[in-house]
């Protein structure tokens, strides 16, 4: 989805590398789908040293933090506590002593189209449609649209020659249950829902971001209803 989102763009940038390939699944337990994007890791830094290139990575910021509560920015303590947040923080660690040029994305929950069905808005799709969702009462997520990281990315590419560590995200964090909900009205479903204790509520800063971007990057608060209805149904305005 996120290969497809800059392949499908009009946008142009030149002498960077977009490393959109990796272990999909957050609660993915097979080593040899890790071992495969560690090995193309190395493999792809390798051909951006030898051709000075920019090298691109979408990281994951509520698997990279983990444990750590409060507002997540890319100075915050980092404590993975699944095997694909701890991959993920291996990753950066390569891509960062690696001596390429590197700009390493910590993406939110993404929404778009040709999502992977375990992924969150797909996964509370489902469920409407079923007709019984689990919801966890203290989730609360930031949403984005993949087409719109394609935008910001470009951007800084454009805008920034330094490398870095940077959340990229809306900087609202919603509560699952109103995700859910908000679901539900756009399809018409009346689900049975179930709400069980736990869960974190994942809130990222984006003042880095801004700093670069700054009249570039103004989300309301209900850009993530927009989001939804956007790629559920994409030709709805």
């Amino acid at each position: 989805m996120l290969a497809k989102s800059f392949i499908k763009s009009e946008h142009k940038f030149e002498n960077a590398l977009i490393f959109a390939s990796g272990v999909a699944n957050s609660v993915c337990e097979n080593r040899e789908e890790y071992q495969r994007e560690i090995d193309l890791l190395y493999n792809t830094l390798q051909r951006c040293r030898d051709y000075d290139s920019r090298f691109i990575y979408f990281s994951s910021g509520g698997a990279i933090y983990g444990n750590f509560t409060g507002i997540k920015d890319e100075s915050s303590p980092v404590f993975p506590k699944t095997m694909y947040g701890r991959h993920k923080l291996f990753c950066e660690s390569v891509i960062v002593y690696s001596g390429v040029r590197y700009l390493v994305i910590r993406l939110p929950n993404l929404i778009g189209r040709g999502q992977n069905r375990h992924q969150l808005i797909p996964a509370l799709v489902t469920q409407a449609i079923e007709g019984y969702a689990k919801i966890y009462r203290d989730a609360k997520r930031d949403i984005i649209d993949v087409q719109d990281v394609a935008a910001i990315v470009v951007s800084l590419l454009k805008k920034v020659d330094e490398s870095m560590v940077l959340n990229v995200a809306s900087g609202h964090s919603i509560p699952v249950l109103d995700i859910f909900s908000e679901i539900e009205d756009i399809l018409g479903t009346s689900a049975r829902v179930e709400i069980v204790p736990g869960r974190d509520a994942q809130l990222f800063s984006i003042s880095k971001l801004q700093s670069y971007l700054r009249d570039e990057i103004n989300f309301s608060s209900d850009y993530w209803r927009s989001a939804i209805r956007k790629n559920i149904y994409p030709d709805r305005k």
